[in-house]
């Protein structure tokens, strides 16, 4: 299993050389302004490297995209592709449920309950937010050198019921629930992850032509996701689920 690929709002990073003739016009005029980059051994893409170190230009998204609460509270704002892209990895590097080996050279190997959990880890290790550990209270990321903990309050793993998996953390005083979801057909699409993002998503339709392009090549896709929870929500989704009896309650957390 290779990562190949990241779509981070309107803009792909990664190995272009799996993509050739039959790419959407919406997708080609995206890809047009974006220097191709030959991969190092596992997912690198130096531009998304620049980005995050801050060494690249950090351009304003066309589009800022606005989180908001049920209530309609507006919570987190992103408005700079710099922006999206640290969220994207801080997501891949803590929402699974990998563990952490040390080789006798002491590099860090990854070891999961699939291929697709170690490759997206050991991704965003690649870019710099390297999953270290994690217990019962706490997951810790050494991002950029520099080495932070995230309250883990609740794991989701993948079912064939949910077909995807999620954690939710508290960051920056915020509750995030992050969660992934693979697409095995691309008609599939809507019923996983995608459904379940608010309306009007600034970036879908260039998103669907990417899918629809990646579907075309015969690629294994994930989407990802986030939804800020306010201390109430969360509390009540912690109540209901423990109500929830043991047998079937991956089902019913549905």
């Amino acid at each position: 299993m290779e990562f190949k690929i990241a779509v981070i709002g309107d803009h792909m990073y990664g190995d272009r050389t799996v993509l050739t003739d039959g790419i959407p016009d919406e997708v080609q005029d995206v890809m047009s302004n974006t220097p191709s980059n030959t991969p190092a051994k596992g997912y690198y893409d130096e531009e998304l490297n620049s980005l995050i170190k801050g060494k690249g230009l950090d351009k304003k998204l066309p589009n800022p995209i606005v989180i908001t609460q049920r209530n309609g509270q507006q919570v987190l704002t992103f408005n700079s592709y710099k922006q999206l892209a640290e969220e994207y990895l801080l997501l891949l590097g803590t929402a699974h449920e990998c563990v952490v080996e040390e080789d006798k050279n002491k590099n860090l190997i990854y070891q999961g309950p699939s291929p697709d959990e170690i490759t997206l880890v050991d991704a965003a290790k690649n870019m710099g937010y390297v999953y270290r550990r994690s217990d019962n209270q706490f997951i810790y990321l050494q991002i950029m050198g520099r080495e932070e903990r995230f309250e883990l309050l609740s794991v989701h793993p993948f079912s064939s019921e949910r077909k995807r998996m999620s954690v939710i953390i508290r960051h920056n005083g915020l509750i995030k629930m992050y969660v992934k979801g693979v697409i095995l057909l691309i008609i599939q699409a809507d019923s996983i992850v995608k459904a379940r993002t608010a309306p009007n998503q600034p970036y879908m339709g260039v998103l669907d032509s990417y899918l629809n392009t990646f579907s075309v090549k015969g690629l294994r896709t994930l989407l990802v996701g986030m939804k800020v929870l306010s201390q109430g929500e969360y509390d009540a989704f912690r109540d209901a689920e423990a109500k929830l009896p043991e047998e079937g309650r991956s089902k019913q957390r549905e």
